[in-house]
């Protein structure tokens, strides 16, 4: 048991009902929790909070920066904030948040909302066939590469590293969909992915995981033509 972070996780459950009730005459129709703090890889002062709020509309997205400001206030000391996906967004209008063009609806939807990954907080708890369906294993890897082609690559080839750590875990994720259309389904865990590595992902998992331990604190520049070779091998194989 993770006493730490199960202290961490009720502190955060009880300030996310506080602000929900802040906020959700503006349109905040539910909070949940998703990420390591809903596992025993949650490492407390290192490991980031991660918050998903639903809103009904485009408009109501501004609500975000709002609520990181009131975060902020109730958590000065750790690394904690919410995206907000509004319900038009996941019913496949053109995407306008941070999240939804990053985490493509189809993606998002592969988990949200009943799965190991979230957990509901407060406001509407909503059920899988409140929504289409998610991707696949195959497309889930596809979206992703586009997803780092789209966002990422271009700025992290110019030697901007501002993203280098949301590149090396989402190419952990993809090494992670890759393994299950091998091996079938299987949770994805920090601890246990090193064991299902194979020719084309074992170097990236070592290093991704290697990085991990360090809490990141490296110069990603050393990394740069490793992630960038990644991506683009992965793409010629994935995206044709």
């Amino acid at each position: 048991m993770n006493k730490a972070r199960d202290n961490d996780l009720n502190k955060v459950l009880i300030s996310l009902r506080e602000i929900f009730e802040i906020f959700k005459g503006n349109g905040l129709q539910s909070i949940y929790l998703w990420g390591s703090i809903l596992t025993n890889e949650y490492v407390p002062g290192k490991s980031d909070i991660d918050c998903i709020g639903i809103v009904e509309n485009i408009n109501q997205l501004k609500l975000r920066e709002k609520i990181n400001i009131k975060l902020l206030e109730y958590f000065p000391d750790k690394d904690i904030g919410i995206h907000l996906y509004s319900l038009v967004e996941l019913n496949g209008v053109k995407p306008e948040s941070r999240i939804a063009k990053v985490i493509p609806r189809k993606l998002f939807l592969r988990s949200f909302p009943e799965s190991k990954k979230f957990k509901w907080v407060i406001g509407i708890k909503y059920k899988k066939e409140d929504f289409q369906e998610g991707a696949g294993l195959k497309e889930s890897i596809e979206i992703q590469l586009q997803v780092l082609i789209d966002y990422y690559l271009n700025d992290f080839r110019d030697g901007d590293f501002t993203k280098f750590t949301s590149i090396g875990k989402r190419l952990l994720l993809i090494a992670h969909d890759i393994h299950q259309i091998e091996l079938g389904k299987h949770d994805f865990s920090y601890s246990k992915i090193i064991n299902n590595i194979n020719l084309d992902t074992s170097t990236i998992v070592k290093t991704v995981l290697s990085l991990r331990t360090v809490n990141w604190n490296d110069d990603p520049a050393k990394y740069k033509t490793l992630f960038i070779e990644t991506i683009q091998n992965w793409s010629r194989k994935w995206l044709n």
